[in-house]
C-alpha cells in the first residue's frame, strides 16, 4: 500500500523520509503504514497536532518534529521503542505525556522554545538520554530524578531553583545564568558559559577539575 504526503508517494518499503518545508497542516491517518520506516522528518510546517498511528513506526530511530505547531501528542509516541533521536523544539507544548518514558532506547531529546512548565518523572527511565535541551521553556525546576539520567543539560532563560545537580551529569550548558545553582557534581568535565556570563556575580561551587568553555 502506498502513501501520499506532501505531494511525494511512499510505498511500504520507505525506511527514510523529509518533508522539509511543505506547508503540511495535517498527515494521512495512512502514515502508520510505513512500518519500515527508520528516519522521519517533517520540520518547518504548520502541523497542529500529530496521528495516533504514529504509534505503529515501531521501527522509527529518528523523528524530527521541530518548528511546527504542535499543542500535544499522542500517548501513541510511547511505542516508539526504538527511537534514538527525537526533537519537538519550537512548537507549542504545554507538557509531555508521561509515555515518553518507554523510549528507552532515546539519547537526544529536543524541547527548545515550547511551553513546558514541568517534565513528567517518567523522563528518568531514559536510561540512555545523553542530551536534553530545555532552552526557552517555562520550567520552575527539574526534579533530581531526571537530573540523574542526563549527561549534557542545555538550559537557557533560567529562573531554575536547583540546589544539587546530578553526579552523573557531565556537561552544563548555559547560555544565560539567573540562578540559584550552588553544587555542581564532582564528575561535572566541562561547564560551558555564554561569553557574556560573569561567574563572579553567582554563587557556584565548582569542582576543582572543571574546565570552563565559552562560546
Amino acid at each position: 500500500m502506498s502513501v501520499v504526503i506532501g505531494g511525494k508517494t511512499f510505498h511500504n518499503d520507505t525506511t527514510v523520509i523529509d518533508l522539509y518545508n511543505r506547508g503540511l497542516t495535517i498527515l494521512p491517518v495512512e502514515i502508520g503504514n510505513l512500518v519500515n520506516l527508520q528516519y522521519l522528518s517533517l520540520s518547518h510546517n504548520q502541523l497542529t497536532s500529530f496521528q495516533v498511528e504514529i504509534g505503529n513506526l515501531v521501527n522509527l530511530q529518528h523523528l524530527n518534529l521541530s518548528h511546527n505547531q504542535l499543542t500535544s501528542l499522542p500517548v501513541e509516541i510511547g511505542n516508539l521503542v526504538n527511537l534514538q533521536y527525537l526533537s519537538l523544539s519550537h512548537n507549542q507544548l504545554p507538557s509531555m505525556p508521561v509515555e515518553i518514558g518507554n523510549l528507552v532506547n532515546l539519547q537526544s531529546l529536543i524541547l527548545v522554545n515550547n511551553k513546558l512548565t514541568s517534565l513528567p518523572v517518567e523522563i528518568q527511565n531514559l536510561v540512555n538520554l545523553k542530551e536534553l535541551y530545555l532552552n526557552c521553556n517555562r520550567l520552575a525546576g527539574l526534579s533530581v530524578e531526571i537530573l540523574n539520567i542526563i549527561k549534557a543539560l542545555y538550559i537557557d532563560d533560567t529562573s531554575y531553583q536547583i540546589n544539587n545537580i546530578s553526579y552523573d551529569t557531565q556537561f552544563l550548558i548555559f547560555n544565560h545564568l539567573n540562578n540559584n545553582l550552588e553544587n555542581l557534581p564532582l564528575t561535572l568535565k566541562t561547564l560551558y558559559l555564554h561569553k557574556s556570563i560573569n561567574l563572579t556575580k553567582h554563587t557556584i561551587k565548582l569542582p576543582f577539575s572543571c574546565i570552563i568553555e565559552r562560546y
